[in-house]
């Protein structure tokens, strides 16, 4: 059965490489373990690439990505050398622990830009596959259901060559994404570094079928081509992208021995380093309004540091640390890095349980290069750490809100101690630049018993929308209102949210200007 697409893709060249490789015991490539498969060699890495060479024939030569993820993972592909060799194809594979084959992917090419994909979902007894095609800005432009377990899809319209004017940028991402359908495999395109267009292909099962029980690997071979070019491998623990920072380990496990459900489970981050440079990276998607992260931080060593960075599109960096003193009563010493944004240092403002402001009203500033403050009993075993978007959708400026716990603060200069802070806030001073598109989070440490990710939740910024709960109601009202008059105590009860979807005027401020707005929100205005 034919299915008619107006794909584009873009096509980076791979260069073979020339000198002989050596064959590592264990090859990790983004914190997570890759393995040859039949004859093929691996190497060398470059960053979150791995050159695959030696492929024969049989098609069964290629690598073997071990996710080990109740919540499946993904990695990129370049297609350049594939789609240019007639009857050249690639193979992807995902294993379930329970030894079933939960999708086995297929995309033979016509050496022309155009080829065929067959997806069988025979293991699992599917009954067909449903295809959804989205474009650059997300809108659906095809939707399809077809009779299967196996289905092979033409792809007839050269998809894999961007259009005219734009740079050809590397291949395809898949992965399998558990207890959504429960299986799904997403195919993205990319042209100029962004995605062109994408597909996602979905396999529908019996009535009764169980959820699959998380994905232990993702094979991925190939046949009639020097190498594939596997890059930017992933676990989607949470819902987002995560993957380590080399040479850190990541792994779900789980910590209950009679067994975890998938949320249970928790992500490990270990093979730390003493720099503190080493960690774990979390994707974020567009609409970030806010991101908090629980985890727990084993209480090591003296000295060791845990650095909690954002990113954004134009690669400029916050950064916020706490470095565990060499004071024998363990306390910890904060410090922020805003000097991206053009800041001279940061403000630090602290909170009571109840989000009342404790210590000096207005908060402290501390510059670059002067006197830390520091605070005992540090952040506590699960406590959450969170930023938010303190800026607007059009000019972001992103805050660190400290962590939930009970400690003492020491201001320095003034030597004033503030006790029982259950919060704080840490934010640029005087920044000269706004904070833009956020593209991922790092969290690193320096503790060589590593780090454990208990939670990541990501929370879209829609103006007026208080409780989250995706629409704009009455039900928003008494949450609007806790947001106006304490942010912190709001932040507390609202976990998952940001109170900045009570700035309904836009100014980036949260005040009673708000109140007007936010009726007209909900009016329907």
């Amino acid at each position: 059965m034919k299915l008619r697409c107006a794909f584009v893709i873009s096509l980076t060249a791979v260069c073979a490489a020339s000198a002989a490789f050596a064959q590592p015991a264990d090859t990790y490539v983004s914190g997570l373990l890759h393995q040859p498969l039949g004859d093929a060699q691996l190497g060398p890495v470059n960053g979150r690439r791995l050159p695959v060479h030696n492929l024969g024939s049989s098609g069964e030569d290629g690598v073997d990505v071990r996710l080990n993820s109740a919540f499946g993972g993904g990695a990129e592909l370049d297609l350049q050398p594939l789609m240019s060799t007639p009857g050249a194809s690639f193979r992807t594979r995902h294993k379930g622990w329970d030894g079933l084959i939960y999708g086995s992917h297929r995309l033979l090419s016509n050496g022309d830009g155009t080829g065929t994909l067959t997806c069988d979902y025979s293991a699992v007894g599917a009954t067909g596959v449903e295809i959804v095609q989205h474009d650059a800005s997300g809108t659906v432009i095809f939707s399809g259901s077809f009779p299967g377990p196996i289905v092979d899809f033409p792809l007839d319209h050269q998809i894999f060559y961007c259009p005219p004017g734009t740079t050809p940028m590397a291949g395809v991402w898949y992965g399998q994404l558990c207890n959504i359908c429960p299986w799904i495999t997403v195919y993205v395109f990319y042209c100029d570094g962004v995605m062109y267009t994408e597909f996602v292909v979905t396999p529908t099962l019996p009535v009764g079928t169980p959820d699959s029980p998380g994905i232990e690997s993702m094979s991925i071979t190939g046949s009639g081509i020097p190498e594939l070019m596997v890059s930017n491998a992933n676990v989607r623990s949470y819902g987002v992208q995560c993957w380590g920072l080399d040479p850190a380990q990541i792994s779900e496990q789980c910590d209950d021995p009679n067994g975890c459900t998938p949320e249970q489970r928790t992500l490990h981050v270990d093979n730390l380093g003493s720099s503190g440079q080493d960690g774990v990276a979390i994707g974020l998607p567009p609409n970030t309004g806010g991101l908090s992260v629980t985890s727990h931080k084993p209480r090591c060593c003296r000295g060791h540091v845990i650095i909690m960075k954002l990113y954004d599109d134009g690669g400029q960096e916050l950064r916020v640390s706490r470095t565990q003193t060499m004071d024998p009563s363990g306390t910890e010493e904060l410090d922020a890095d805003f000097s991206a944004l053009g800041a001279s240092g940061f403000r630090l403002t602290l909170f009571d349980d109840l989000g009342v402001v404790v210590g000096p009203p207005a908060g402290t500033d501390f510059f670059n290069g002067g006197p830390r403050p520091w605070f005992t009993n540090r952040c506590p075993p699960g406590s959450r750490e969170w930023w938010i978007n303190t800026g607007t959708p059009g000019n972001p400026v992103w805050t660190f809100q400290g962590c939930i716990g009970m400690y003492d603060f020491v201001l320095p200069g003034s030597g004033e101690v503030v006790p029982n802070v259950s919060s704080f806030r840490v934010e640029p001073l005087g920044a000269t630049s706004s904070f833009g598109s956020r593209t991922r989070c790092e969290l690193t440490s320096g503790d060589d018993e590593g780090l454990v990710i208990e939670s990541v939740v990501v929370t879209p910024f829609a103006t007026g929308d208080l409780n989250c709960d995706g629409i704009v109601d009455f039900d928003d009202i008494n949450p609007f209102v806790l947001a106006i008059s304490s942010p912190v105590a709001y932040t507390a009860e609202y976990p998952g949210c940001s109170f900045l979807n009570a700035d309904c005027s836009g100014d980036g401020v949260v005040d009673f200007d708000d109140i007007n707005p936010f009726v007209a929100i909900l009016a329907g205005g």
